[in-house]
């Protein structure tokens, strides 16, 4: 057998290698919801946490939104509320929340463009954007 040789270190991953590698799961809210508390939720949540746990150089943003039901103003509200209980969870989890940032679109970025309770549904949601890994540079210097 011949001698071990070390490898390349790893390209830091952008936020689309990271979503696109699937690493991180959307959570999706009930009507007018904004507590993370069912089993499916809190399982999501800590697939997410064991991740992070696993990758301390990464940074996420959290993504709150809503369906096209309720006025903008209200959902930007339950859209940041979504996500303020998602940071909380994670954070509950071991998660330092200076790694977490979050952002409410409301109903602006619907999953899919079209209007039927299956898609309504999907829209309510909060998205896990990873942030790009660099285990060399400080966290400080990656903010999006």
């Amino acid at each position: 057998m011949g001698d071990w040789v070390a490898a390349d270190p790893m390209p830091a991953l952008s936020a689309a290698d990271l979503n696109r590698m699937g690493v991180l799961e959307t959570v999706h809210f009930g009507f007018d919801q904004d507590s993370v508390g069912t089993p499916t939720q809190q399982s999501i949540l800590q697939t997410n946490a064991m991740w992070l746990n696993e990758n301390p150089g990464a940074r996420i943003i959290i993504e709150g939104h809503c369906d096209d039901r309720g006025t903008r103003r209200y959902n930007l509200d339950l859209g940041q509320r979504r996500a303020e209980a998602s940071r909380a969870a994670l954070v509950a989890m071991g998660i330092d929340s200076s790694r977490i940032e979050i952002v409410s679109y409301g109903e602006e970025l619907p999953a899919v463009a079209q209007n039927n309770e299956i898609v309504e549904a999907n829209a309510r949601r909060f998205v896990v954007d990873g942030c790009p890994i660099d285990r060399d540079a400080p966290l400080a210097d990656q903010i999006l």
